[in-house]
């Protein structure tokens, strides 16, 4: 499907009106891509996520035709402790390779913008071209090399949620995930020499259809990259993949009546549970005593008639604040009783589904923020906690006028987006004005 570019008049002037895809390269770039992605010799890792097809069609979408643009795919960014070779030095050519004090990340995509500055400002002439001399390849060399847009790229949503919640859920952890794995290779970007000169960069975090995106900037960077932390958060993500994994084939296999054995139903052995009946015992009897010794306690004053009306209007007081807080407390508990009751019957409406549309997403967290901290009691804790982390899609992207889009990419990620939905084509847009923009600049906040 084709995506419409937004009809805001100021848009049209600011944002190129081509159209998003071409239907014959748009295949082609399909079919090379598939084929880059199961080549062993190119994708060693054999990355598993089939949607990066797709996603080599919209970062080379977001390309749009410009010759100074290269999507990447699998590039390592990385810093050395050993010092950057001079040009003239005949082994210049090594620089290309990382030596062993290297330390980076592999990013899934990025674009890859080279500043060419000719020799004497002497640039190839189009007999030179024509002619295919390649004297010409000597007039020009890479001053410098920026990176101004990273893609990290998580497995797609959940296939077999019991509910939208879980589905949302899932949404959360890996599209979070995808943008706390982006945001630290940004940290190795601006950390590497290579890239000294870039001033910010756009991070986009997906899963499968879902995406967001973030501008950051070489202020944002609080320290410098260290491997280690990198390290440790790509362990815990791989701890959460594995759960997850796990979970979806043990919730396929039950689907299919082929699950042998059935999860216990006690936590916690007899001597377990006789131990902390214990300790709760023990902890009781502890503050019973303590009430009791501070009841026996004697007052000085308390007794006498002024100390006894002072006591009785300061009582009368708090009784009467109690009473209006209480029925506040009570009307708003009664409101969220009553969306967690239309959040389940919603979830039951709908039922276990393989895949829930964008606006079925948008109606289940606009339930969810009516419930609060209300859990509905047909989801556990963590789903719980990971489904109130997402933010809701915006529905009408003609809410937000185009000149605070930078502000609010600045400030924070974006919610979540389905490819080729009205909000996302006018992110879209927007990433392509951007990559119009110089890199080692400073980032323009007031371009529409």
């Amino acid at each position: 499907m084709t995506p419409a570019l937004p009809t805001n008049p100021t848009a049209q002037q600011t944002i190129e009106p081509d159209d998003f895809s071409l239907p014959v390269e748009a295949l082609s770039r399909l079919f090379c891509s598939n084929a880059i992605h199961y080549s062993y010799s190119f994708n060693p890792r054999l990355t598993e996520d089939v949607t990066h097809a797709a996603w080599n069609v919209v970062v080379n979408l977001w390309r749009n035709n410009r010759p100074l643009l290269f999507p990447t795919p699998q590039l390592y960014i990385y810093k050395t402790k050993q010092q950057q070779l001079e040009e003239d030095d005949p082994n210049a050519s090594l620089d290309t390779v990382a030596d062993s004090t290297s330390q980076g990340v592999v990013v899934d995509y990025c674009i890859l913008m080279p500043a060419i500055t000719w020799y004497q400002g002497q640039a190839p002439t189009d007999e030179e071209l024509k002619a295919i001399n390649l004297d010409f390849l000597s007039l020009g060399y890479v001053s410098s090399l920026c990176a101004p847009l990273l893609v990290e790229l998580k497995r797609p949503v959940t296939r077999s949620a019991d509910n939208i919640l879980e589905y949302i859920a899932d949404l959360g952890c890996k599209i979070g995930s995808a943008g706390q794995q982006v945001l630290l290779q940004s940290q190795c970007l601006f950390s590497s020499a290579k890239y000294a000169d870039q001033q910010w960069a756009i991070l986009v975090a997906g899963a499968g259809g879902w995406w967001m995106c973030k501008i950051v900037t070489q202020q944002d960077i609080e320290h410098m990259f260290d491997i280690s932390e990198y390290g440790d958060l790509l362990k815990q993500l791989k701890r959460e993949d594995i759960i997850s994994r796990e979970t979806e084939e043990r919730k396929d296999k039950k689907r299919k009546g082929t699950a042998k054995v059935a999860d216990p139903d006690e936590l916690f052995t007899p001597a377990e549970v006789l131990s902390m009946k214990s300790a709760m015992k023990s902890c009781t009897d502890y503050f019973t005593n303590e009430a009791t010794l501070e009841k026996d306690k004697v007052h000085p004053g308390y007794f006498t008639q002024q100390a006894r009306e002072a006591q009785a209007k300061k009582r009368a007081q708090s009784d009467k604040a109690r009473d209006i807080r209480c029925a506040s407390r009570a009307d708003r508990k009664q409101d969220r009783l009553a969306a967690c009751v239309a959040l389940e019957t919603y979830m039951q409406d709908l039922g276990s589904k393989r895949f829930y549309s964008e606006e079925e997403v948008k109606w289940a967290l606009k339930l969810r923020n009516g419930c609060h901290n209300h859990k509905p009691s047909a989801l556990g804790k963590k789903v719980w906690a990971d489904a109130q982390s997402v933010k809701i899609p915006v529905d009408d992207p003609t809410e937000f006028p185009w000149d605070q889009v930078r502000n609010r990419l600045r400030s924070d990620w974006t919610p979540p987006m389905r490819i080729a939905s009205p909000v996302s084509n006018r992110y879209f847009a927007v990433i392509r004005k951007l990559l119009t923009e110089d890199p080692t600049a400073p980032l323009n906040l007031t371009v529409t």
